[in-house]
């Protein structure tokens, strides 16, 4: 079972490595997909990732209009940990976010 959470945010390449980035260094989860390499068009970019035990995995999304983050096998804690990971990297950038899930 998927679950899946939106934001209207719509990032630029640059920012999406950025956040691609700060989630490798966070060293709690393994970069195991990317579309990254298209640096010409930011809609349908995505990068999944699982933790480090393989117990949960999540994929970043950037569609036209909005950033999908979708966990499989995921708790809770897990979902919680990841977007608050997910929304500290980019208030950094100075880019607010809020998600909801779908």
């Amino acid at each position: 079972m998927s679950i899946e959470y939106h934001t209207s945010t719509k990032l630029t390449i640059e920012q999406i490595q950025i956040l691609e980035t700060s989630i490798l260094n966070n060293g709690n989860y393994i970069l195991l997909e990317t579309s990254l390499q298209n640096k010409f068009q930011s809609e349908n970019l995505k990068f999944r990732f699982n933790d480090n035990h393989g117990s949960f995995y999540v994929e970043v999304v950037q569609t036209e209009n909005r950033l999908i983050v979708s966990f499989r096998i995921a708790t809770k804690k897990d979902r919680e940990k990841f977007l608050n990971l997910v929304i500290t990297s980019l208030k950094q950038k100075e880019i607010h976010c809020i998600f909801e899930e779908i």
